[in-house]
């Protein structure tokens, strides 16, 4: 017989006996699929981050600058500096991040988002704008303007005429040559609808850009470091007495892995853990499979009697296991798609993209080969167990027995070893997701020195509008304010540059006189309307808020938080002292007439970067807060650059649905030319800065509560088999006097013993597996002992529940059906 012809036979012979266990044939699959259908979703998600090629021609060659081996920012000195001097590439070229403008149209202002780019950025990302990129000319200070624009943009706006290549649109006031339309498919990362020259000196010292470059074909990473190692050695000579360790190493990356570094740990966290739920439903269905190949024993016997090799025997239990194992991973890749989609719709779009880079979740051969592997891995994982049963079997004893098949002292430690491993694998997860929850909880009971409740944003651009001169802005925000108080529901209304949780713009700060600081540092820059702090219910420790008199005539005063009366001065009471910004951004001397209580929020000033979970868990960086009415046209530039301008309103609940309409008629009626991004509440600014945090937490809490499961439908068939097997000395203890709860209390003790065992393993698991979460706990140490007791707890009473039922139907046993059975 030909080896296909004797596999078909198999596979048919596999079906068959699949079908006459549907209740095996059904668990097994199920448990299976949740399991692999997990670990193909996390997975996906993990290649789609961390793996999947960057969407661009030649995706190896493309490469990210980076700082001491991590990611960071650049300034454009540093790129002009490097630009010549790196011969390993093709092309180099900087980028900023995002940020808004109001696209003028002949029926309405829409808004889009920018990119800066220089010269080559194309060129880097290996692509060509039909039509051409920037020239020289139009990337120095003053040059022509000119935008790129994206196909979408091109479809939407222009409805792909071909005349919009010539054409002039209009970004807030300025008109902008349309050079260029990014080809069709083409996204920038991230994601942006025009591209913008971006026009740096040697004089741009501010850390704002990513820095990029293109391999030459014939060139490699390493060999492209030795221009930054040789620049570097330059600077040192150049410069005698200069501390070495204060020069950084700046090392050319792969694009792909700065993108997805940040979101590294996280996924190899849920990929650990899927995992452990991927080998807990092996070691499930390897037990179910056990239990079944015992309850064969006499027709396997019988095959081997008529002749049947061992090796043929064997083959088919493996397709048996394979055929399960494959209906799980079909069902499983279908639990993968939806389970891909349902996740990222858990998160904010921001950070969806972000944490996408760009790349599409559709599965790739690495989704596939991964799932595939995994499939017959599991398949042939629980298929071993039955094959280890056939080893010992004597098929003439097993035949002349004439009785009910029976596990051996062998198989029946097999099983408990297996059911132990179960438990002790969902105590790990337990233990992890509990530390997260614990990590949560203290993240949500984190003093944040405001009160978000009723609060509702509306970010708006001002770049490159009229409102970046005083006197419009002026008339901007007095009377569109007037009349969003006026709406019904309102309460309060203000705005700023920035709000609580998000960053402030960062911007240098004279050492003060008297002040512990002697250097010119950077602090959070924020202008606000004198509502600002009530809306927020932010409290003053000392001095004043602002008020109508701190108008653009009035004297120059400044409120700063605790943060920075503490770090500047020692103390809070630093009412009366001067501060003043760096000329550059042409503020005057202001002196301080309040202190505000410290806010939670973002900071990339150099007292405090936020590198840690969000901006929660970090200390509060030192701000300044100066009224809208006087910030200067130079500063309120630089936010809008980086930052859209905000509408804080602060209604009653019944406000509802037509507060947002409200607000963009008021605003409307004074300026039609600015349109509103979007509105939200402060609550989901809160929301989204933990998003990565609460997913990471609710998926890990949810891989531990199906690992509990899965440990407890195997302490149970154990216990249950465990009882089926014994009745005959269940029926002679019961006879000779034992009572059914003596009975029951054996079975459960026998329960919780194994339990307590897969306790003690686990814990021991989790103690050298948990380290691996301490950059994402807060309040909570990876051994803490609440969160290790309340897991033994819940593991007692779910391993007591799971032995309860089996045991209570053991002491229900006839003692005379049970000797009359046998």
């Amino acid at each position: 017989m030909r080896i296909t012809d004797s596999l078909l036979l198999d596979v048919r012979h596999a079906r068959r006996a699949l079908r006459a266990t549907p209740g095996f044939t059904i668990a097994a699959t199920f448990t299976l699929a949740l399991g692999l259908g997990s670990a193909i979703t996390i997975f996906n998600l993990a290649n789609a981050a961390l793996f999947k090629p960057v969407p661009y021609p030649d995706p190896d060659r493309l490469v990210a600058l980076t700082m001491e081996g991590r990611p960071s920012a650049f300034s454009g000195a540093q790129f002009l500096a490097l630009r010549d001097r790196v011969s390993q590439l093709d092309a180099m070229a900087a980028r900023s991040g995002t940020s808004s403008f109001n696209l003028l149209t002949d029926r309405a202002a829409v808004n889009v988002t920018a990119l800066r780019v220089t010269q080559d950025y194309f060129r880097v990302h290996g692509v060509a704008p039909t039509g051409r990129g920037f020239t020289e000319a139009e990337l120095l200070t003053g040059g022509p303007e000119a935008v790129v624009i994206s196909d979408d943009l091109w479809s939407r706006v222009f409805e792909r005429r071909a005349d919009a290549i010539g054409s002039t649109i209009r970004l807030g006031t300025t008109a902008y040559l349309v050079v260029g339309i990014m080809p069709a498919g083409f996204r920038t990362i991230p994601a942006a609808d025009i591209a913008l020259p971006l026009r740096t000196t040697t004089r741009d010292t501010g850390r704002n850009y990513t820095i990029l470059g293109r391999l030459r074909t014939d060139a490699t990473a390493s060999g492209a470091q030795v221009d930054l190692d040789q620049w570097r050695t330059d600077i040192i000579r150049e410069r005698p007495g200069i501390n070495e360790r204060s020069v950084p190493r700046f090392s050319w990356a792969s694009y792909r892995d700065v993108l997805g570094q940040g979101f590294r740990q996280p996924l190899f966290v849920l990929l650990a853990s899927v995992g452990v739920l991927l080998l807990i439903a092996c070691v499930n269905v390897a037990s179910l499979n056990i239990a079944r190949a015992l309850a064969r024993q006499r027709e396997i016997a019988t095959r081997a009697a008529l002749g049947a090799p061992f090796g043929r025997l064997l083959r088919h239990l493996c397709v048996e296991s394979l055929l399960v194992a494959g209906t799980s991973g079909i069902v499983g890749v279908l639990l993968a798609q939806t389970g891909t989609t349902l996740l990222l719709s858990l998160v904010s779009e921001d950070l969806s993209r972000e944490f996408l880079s760009g790349a599409a979740t559709t599965p790739d051969w690495r989704v596939w080969i991964a799932a595939g592997a995994m499939t017959l891995t599991t398949g042939l994982f629980f298929g071993i167990a039955p094959a280890v049963i056939l080893l010992r079997l004597d098929a003439r004893q097993t035949l002349s027995e004439g009785r009910r098949a029976t596990e051996g002292r062998h198989t029946a430690r097999l099983r408990r070893t297996l059911a132990v491993a179960e438990v002790a694998l969902a105590v790990v997860l337990l233990v992890g997701a509990g530390l997260l929850i614990r990590t949560f909880v203290n993240l949500m009971q984190v003093e944040k020195g405001f009160n978000p409740e009723r609060v509702v944003l509306g970010w708006m651009s001002l770049q490159g509008t009229s409102a970046e001169t005083a006197g419009t802005r002026a008339v901007l925000f007095d009377q569109a304010l007037e009349r969003i108080r006026e709406l019904p529901g309102v309460r309060l209304a203000a705005i700023s540059n920035q709000v609580p949780i998000e960053r402030g713009l960062n911007l240098t700060l004279l050492p003060p006189r008297g002040a512990r600081i002697t250097t010119p540092r950077a602090v959070d820059w924020r202008y606000i309307t004198p509502d600002y702090f009530a809306v927020f219910e932010i409290a003053i420790r000392a001095g004043r808020a602002f008020d109508t008199s701190d108008s653009a005539a009035g004297r120059p005063v400044v409120i700063v938080n605790e943060a920075f009366a503490r770090s500047y001065f020692g103390r809070l009471d630093v009412t009366g002292e001067t501060i003043q910004l760096d000329p550059t951004f042409m503020d005057e001397p202001r002196e301080i007439v309040g202190v505000a209580a410290d806010v939670k929020a973002r900071s990339g000033a150099g007292f405090v970067t936020t590198i840690g979970i969000n901006s929660l868990t970090d200390p509060v960086a030192p701000a300044i807060f100066v009224p809208a009415a006087q910030a200067s046209d130079a500063a309120v530039r630089g936010a809008n650059r980086f930052f859209n301008m905000k509408w804080i309103v602060k209604a009653d609940v019944a406000a509802g649905g037509q507060l947002e309409t409200g607000i963009r008629e008021a605003v409307r009626a004074v300026d039609p030319t600015l349109p509103f991004i979007r509105f939200e509440p402060m609550t989901t600014v809160i929301a989204n800065d933990v998003a990565l945090q609460r997913l990471l937490t609710v998926l890990l809490a949810s891989f531990a509560g199906l690992a509990m499961l899965l440990a407890a439908v195997g302490l149970f068939g154990l216990i249950a088999y465990s009882a089926s097997q014994r009745r005959r000395e269940i029926g002679v203890r019961m006879a000779v006097g034992a009572t059914a709860v003596g009975v029951g209390r054996l079975f459960m003790m026998e329960g919780l013993f194994i339990a307590l065992l897969g306790l003690g393993a686990g814990t021991l698991g989790a103690i050298a597996t948990t380290r691996v979460l301490t950059s994402r706990l807060f309040g909570v140490t990876p051994l803490d002992v609440p969160t290790f007791a309340a897991t033994a707890l819940a593991l007692v009473v779910v391993a007591a529940c799971a032995a309860s039922l089996p045991a209570l139907q053991a002491a229900r046993t006839d003692p005379i059906a049970a000797l009359r059975g046998d």
